[in-house]
C-alpha cells in the first residue's frame, strides 16, 4: 500500500537495510537509544530469517515484503535495489568502533558469496579479461552478464574492508584476496 505498483507491494532490500547508520547517529546525538534499537531490528531480521535453501548465505534478493518480512524476489545484484544494503554492512561495523561482530559476519559472508556467485571474468574476446559483478537469479540459476552502473561502489567498499581489519588480520590472506578483487573490479 505504501510502495509503487511496479513493486507489487514489496520494498527494496536497499531501503530496509540502509538507515541503520543514520539511526545509530541519531541515537548518539539525542542520547536516545530507541532509534538505533528499532533500526537494528531490521538487521536482526535479515540475520535470523528463514532463507530458501538455494539462496547462498550473505546474499540478499532485491525485494522484501514489508508485511511478511520474506524475500519477494529471487534476483541478486549489487546494483539498483540492493547496492547500499551491502555497503552499509561495512559502515555499520566501522561506526560501531569495529565491535559489532554480527554485522561484521554479515559483511564477510556477503563478500564471500559475492565472490563465489556474482563475480565473473570476461575473457580476452569479451572485454580484455575484465572482472565484473553481474546479476543472478538464485532460483532459476540464470546469470546475466550485466554490471549495473550502481555496482561501481564495490571496489571502494572492498578496499575499505580490506584495510579496516574486518577480514581478520590486516594484511592477511583474506584481506589481500579482497584487495586484489577490488583492484580487478576497479580496472573494469
Amino acid at each position: 500500500r505504501y510502495n509503487p505498483t511496479w513493486s507489487r507491494g514489496a520494498s527494496t532490500v536497499a531501503e530496509v537495510a540502509t538507515l541503520q547508520v543514520e539511526f545509530r547517529a541519531l541515537s548518539r546525538h539525542t542520547r536516545k537509544p530507541v532509534y538505533e534499537a528499532v533500526a537494528q531490528r531490521v538487521m536482526a531480521h535479515l540475520r535470523e530469517m528463514s532463507r530458501p535453501s538455494a539462496l547462498p548465505r550473505g546474499l540478499y534478493p532485491t525485494m522484501i515484503s514489508p508485511v511478511s518480512g520474506e524475500f519477494a524476489s529471487s534476483d541478486l545484484t549489487l546494483g539498483a535495489r540492493a547496492d547500499s544494503a551491502y555497503e552499509y554492512l561495512l559502515k555499520q561495523w566501522l561506526m560501531s568502533s569495529r565491535t559489532d561482530s554480527r554485522v561484521a559476519q554479515m559483511y564477510t559472508e556477503s563478500v564471500a558469496a559475492i565472490t563465489a556467485h556474482l563475480v565473473r571474468e570476461g575473457g580476452l574476446a569479451r572485454c580484455a579479461n575484465c572482472t565484473y559483478i553481474g546479476r543472478w537469479n538464485f532460483r532459476t540459476k540464470r546469470y546475466e552478464d550485466k554490471m549495473d552502473h550502481l555496482v561501481c561502489f564495490v571496489p571502494g567498499m572492498l578496499a575499505l574492508g580490506a584495510h579496516s581489519g574486518i577480514h581478520g588480520v590486516r594484511g592477511g590472506a583474506a584481506a589481500r584476496a579482497t584487495m586484489a578483487l577490488a583492484e580487478q573490479l576497479m580496472e573494469t
